[in-house]
Protein backbone atom coordinates (compact mmCIF):
# COMPACT_ATOMS: atom_id res chain seq x y z
CA UNK A 1 0.00 0.00 0.00
CA UNK A 2 1.52 3.62 -0.95
CA UNK A 3 1.55 6.02 1.47
CA UNK A 4 -0.95 8.87 1.97
CA UNK A 5 0.72 12.26 0.38
CA UNK A 6 -0.31 14.80 3.21
CA UNK A 7 0.20 18.41 1.23
CA UNK A 8 1.94 20.65 2.52
CA UNK A 9 2.64 24.72 2.33
CA UNK A 10 6.30 23.54 0.25
CA UNK A 11 3.80 21.67 -2.17
CA UNK A 12 3.93 23.88 -5.17
CA UNK A 13 0.38 24.15 -5.61
CA UNK A 14 -0.62 23.53 -2.11
CA UNK A 15 -3.01 26.59 -2.25
CA UNK A 16 -5.10 24.89 -4.87
CA UNK A 17 -5.55 21.85 -2.67
CA UNK A 18 -8.78 21.27 -0.59
CA UNK A 19 -8.45 21.06 3.38
CA UNK A 20 -7.87 17.81 4.82
CA UNK A 21 -10.47 15.39 5.96
CA UNK A 22 -10.98 15.04 9.20
CA UNK A 23 -10.83 11.73 10.39
CA UNK A 24 -13.55 9.18 11.39
CA UNK A 25 -15.19 9.91 14.57
CA UNK A 26 -13.81 13.47 15.13
CA UNK A 27 -17.16 16.45 15.35
CA UNK A 28 -17.00 19.78 14.70
CA UNK A 29 -18.79 22.70 13.72
CA UNK A 30 -18.65 25.47 11.06
CA UNK A 31 -18.66 28.36 14.10
CA UNK A 32 -15.69 26.73 15.86
CA UNK A 33 -14.01 27.25 12.18
CA UNK A 34 -14.62 30.88 11.88
CA UNK A 35 -14.69 33.35 15.09
CA UNK A 36 -16.22 36.23 13.27
CA UNK A 37 -18.21 38.50 15.25
CA UNK A 38 -21.80 38.13 15.63
CA UNK A 39 -23.53 40.97 14.07
CA UNK A 40 -27.12 41.92 16.40
CA UNK A 41 -29.72 43.38 14.30
CA UNK A 42 -31.42 46.43 14.87
CA UNK A 43 -34.58 44.93 16.84
CA UNK A 44 -32.46 42.41 18.63
CA UNK A 45 -30.15 45.67 19.94
CA UNK A 46 -33.28 47.63 20.81
CA UNK A 47 -34.52 44.64 23.14
CA UNK A 48 -31.10 43.75 24.48
CA UNK A 49 -31.00 47.34 25.10
CA UNK A 50 -34.73 47.60 26.58
CA UNK A 51 -33.68 44.48 28.41
CA UNK A 52 -30.19 45.56 29.93
CA UNK A 53 -32.20 48.92 31.36
CA UNK A 54 -34.34 46.83 33.47
CA UNK A 55 -31.53 44.99 34.84
CA UNK A 56 -27.89 44.38 34.18
CA UNK A 57 -27.92 40.09 34.22
CA UNK A 58 -29.81 38.10 32.79
CA UNK A 59 -29.51 34.34 34.31
CA UNK A 60 -31.35 31.27 33.42
CA UNK A 61 -34.77 30.53 31.99
CA UNK A 62 -34.64 34.43 31.48
CA UNK A 63 -31.88 34.40 29.34
CA UNK A 64 -32.72 30.81 27.28
CA UNK A 65 -36.23 32.86 26.50
CA UNK A 66 -34.57 36.01 25.56
CA UNK A 67 -32.64 34.01 23.65
CA UNK A 68 -35.33 31.98 22.17
CA UNK A 69 -37.11 35.46 20.93
CA UNK A 70 -34.50 37.32 19.58
CA UNK A 71 -33.41 34.07 17.68
CA UNK A 72 -29.64 33.70 19.17
CA UNK A 73 -28.27 31.38 21.35
CA UNK A 74 -27.89 31.90 25.16
CA UNK A 75 -24.17 32.51 25.22
CA UNK A 76 -24.47 35.21 22.60
CA UNK A 77 -27.36 36.76 25.00
CA UNK A 78 -24.63 36.24 27.99
CA UNK A 79 -21.54 37.48 25.85
CA UNK A 80 -23.81 40.46 24.67
CA UNK A 81 -24.23 41.57 28.25
CA UNK A 82 -21.21 41.05 29.40
CA UNK A 83 -19.82 43.54 26.60
CA UNK A 84 -22.54 45.80 27.73
CA UNK A 85 -21.68 45.71 31.48
CA UNK A 86 -18.31 46.03 30.34
CA UNK A 87 -19.25 49.22 28.35
CA UNK A 88 -21.49 51.05 31.33
CA UNK A 89 -18.38 50.85 33.39
CA UNK A 90 -15.88 52.34 30.81
CA UNK A 91 -18.69 54.96 30.53
CA UNK A 92 -19.11 55.75 34.18
CA UNK A 93 -15.39 56.06 34.51
CA UNK A 94 -14.81 58.46 31.37
CA UNK A 95 -17.32 60.55 33.53
CA UNK A 96 -16.01 60.45 36.43
CA UNK A 97 -12.16 61.43 34.88
CA UNK A 98 -14.07 64.28 32.94
CA UNK A 99 -15.25 65.84 36.03
CA UNK A 100 -12.08 65.40 37.95
CA UNK A 101 -10.52 67.41 35.45
CA UNK A 102 -8.10 70.33 36.68
CA UNK A 103 -9.95 73.29 35.80
CA UNK A 104 -7.76 76.16 33.84
CA UNK A 105 -7.23 79.85 35.88
CA UNK A 106 -9.09 81.87 33.31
Amino acid sequence: MDPIHVPSVSDPFWHYLPPPVPPLGYEFHIDSLSRGSTIYGTTQTQQLEDMFRGQMYVVGAERESLALRLGLSPSQVRIWFQNRRSKQRRMQQEEQNLGEAPKQDE
